[in-house]
């Protein structure tokens, strides 16, 4: 019996002849694991960069409360904790909505009472550490007392640390999806939600493949294959040990590429030379990570324009246009759930907006721009009889809001 138990082989061969070997029952796909949700999208080369581009839209908010920018909301924003900023503590809000789907805020209050003039503190609770009492499951309550009972049920966070034990109703909650999409069995519980993430555990598992499969390629590329030649029907001749030891050695010290080496080899055998390199192009790796990318970055709502996988980039008008849709349709819906789970809760009126941006003065300064030229163009209709006041007036308002 040799090395190898070839009952578990099987092998093909391709339409040049050659010979390739496979194990049977290999053939079954592997997806990486992502219980830690959080932990993976931060280890992740696509996930990462995805996420934190949200992250820093979302921070650079510019919050008033009643239309002021001085409030006790305002003030505990911009030192939610000891710990972090607002940039900080926004940007972490994030991270933990979109890696674990859903997040809670935690305000903590001096001298009682639940009032936006008494916060001392805000902290972001990360999700992997919340863990529900066995059997915990929630009800739709039909009476006051019913509510105030699913208010009152506690869970445990940080166990192993703080071991806190807040009730429903000291937190702040926010969904990346919506709450209540999980019930089912014995996960009925309100007060989650799913993570995107879930739906990604296959592209993003085959990034991490693809890149895997690139370092073992790159790492044994630069090998080569020396052996005797058949020399018509005979059978190879083995090559004396002393021999194929010459050649080792000779490649190692002799031959190895530095000054005043070469890569010759003089032997008296009768040799054919093999390379055992692979080019990264005929796996088609990259072409795999591209494609596995761009479903990742669509599942996170980001255009094309602002994260190229490809290499390929957008134009600058395109790429501008881009950012203000994102921020538009995409981090200022995130901001206004954010700040009327806030209001909801203190009976503030805050607000959070993206006006202030370079990008949105660039756009207003180019629509001041179309609408003078829009006005210039409504007077020359006036001034030589084709229209009336009325109907250039009309035309101006119509044109106004589409430059």
């Amino acid at each position: 019996m040799g090395f190898f138990n070839w009952s578990n082989w099987g092998f093909e061969r391709d339409r040049s002849g050659e010979t390739f070997y496979y194990k049977i029952g290999e053939g079954n796909p592997k997806w990486n694991s992502i219980d830690d949700k959080i932990k993976t999208a931060y280890n992740h080369p696509i996930l990462m960069p995805g996420i934190q581009l949200i992250a820093n839209y979302f921070s650079r908010v510019k919050f008033t409360d009643g239309g002021s920018d001085k409030s006790p909301m305002l003030k505990l924003l911009s030192q939610p904790n000891i710990y972090q900023t607002q940039d900080d503590f926004l940007k972490q809000f994030v991270w933990f909505k979109y890696g674990a789907g859903f997040v809670y805020q935690l305000p903590v209050s001096i001298l009682g009472g639940d009032r936006a003039d008494r916060l001392k503190y805000m902290y972001n609770l990360n999700p992997t550490l919340i863990e529900y009492p066995e059997f915990f499951k929630t009800t739709l309550p039909m009476t006051g007392a019913a509510a105030q009972e699913e208010l009152g049920k506690q869970f445990l966070y940080d166990q192993y640390g703080q071991a806190l034990k807040p009730k429903m109703k000291d937190i702040l909650p926010y969904y990346d999806l919506p709450n209540g999409l999980r019930l089912s069995g014995d996960d009925q519980n309100m007060w989650i939600a799913p993570s995107r993430l879930d739906s990604l555990q296959k592209p993003l598992s085959n990034i991490d493949a693809a890149f895997r499969a690139k370092n073992i390629v790159i790492n044994s590329n630069g090998k080569e294959l020396f052996i005797n030649k058949t020399q018509g029907n005979m059978a190879k001749v083995m090559m004396k040990k002393s021999e194929s030891n010459d050649i080792v050695n000779k490649l190692r010290t002799e031959y190895s590429p530095g000054e005043g080496k070469g890569r010759s080899i003089v032997t008296n055998s009768d040799l054919v030379w093999q390379s055992l390199h692979i080019k990264l192009k005929e796996l088609g790796l990259d072409e795999s990570v591209v494609s596995d990318a761009k479903t990742v970055i669509n599942a996170l709502g980001i255009p094309p324009e602002l994260y190229s996988v490809d290499g390929n980039s957008a134009t600058f008008e395109n790429q501008g246009k881009a950012v203000i849709h994102f921020i538009q349709s995409k981090i200022q819906v995130e901001m206004d759930d954010f700040c009327t789970t806030i209001n909801n809760r203190y009976g503030t009126d805050l607000k959070g907006t993206y006006d202030h941006l370079p990008i949105f003065r660039e756009a207003e300064k180019q629509k001041a721009l179309g609408m003078k030229s829009i006005a210039a163009s409504c007077k020359q209709m006036v001034d030589s009889g084709i229209w009336t006041v009325q109907r250039a007036a009309e035309e101006y308002e119509y044109w106004k809001d589409r430059t």
